[in-house]
This record gives structure tokens, sequence and C-alpha cells, in this order.
């Protein structure tokens, strides 16, 4: 717990979650076509919550959140389809 404000990317840089989860994709290798490989983590956030860049820094891990569009903005149709 911080005191003060703190931005989302900063929180997940801080938290340390992130380093751990890619400690753990590199120590935990898979075969792929014969071949030792990383599987990156994918991390689910809601919407509007400010990680893929932190996430990718952290051992390109994955990120999937529901598109979010300001309040005066219009969803197409295929990001209200995954929304």
């Amino acid at each position: 717990l911080w005191t003060g404000g703190v931005s989302d990317s900063d929180y997940n840089r801080r938290a340390g979650y992130l380093k751990k989860q890619w400690r753990f994709q590199e120590n935990d290798l898979v075969e792929i076509d014969g071949e030792q490989g990383v599987v990156h983590f994918l991390n689910i956030y809601d919407k509007g919550y400010r990680a893929k860049m932190a996430a990718l820094e952290n051992g390109r891990q994955l990120v999937l959140q529901p598109d979010f569009k300001e309040s005066d903005r219009r969803f197409n149709r295929d990001q209200t389809i995954s929304s």
C-alpha cells in the first residue's frame, strides 16, 4: 500500500506480481514443435485499466481487456461484440 496517487502502470510495476510471473514463465519452459519455448502469461484486466506497457516490459506478457471508449465516443460493431 502506498500513500498518495499512483498510476495503474506504476502500481503494476511496484506491486511486483508481473516480475514474479516473468520469472515463473522463464523457468517453466515448454516444448513447442521440438524446441523449448516460453508461454507468456495472459493478464485479464477490467475496462480502462492501464497495464499493457507494464506487462510488455515484464517478459512480453499478454493483456486481455474489453474495449474502452471515452463517454462521448462510439463503439464500432466488432468493439461492441467484444466489450
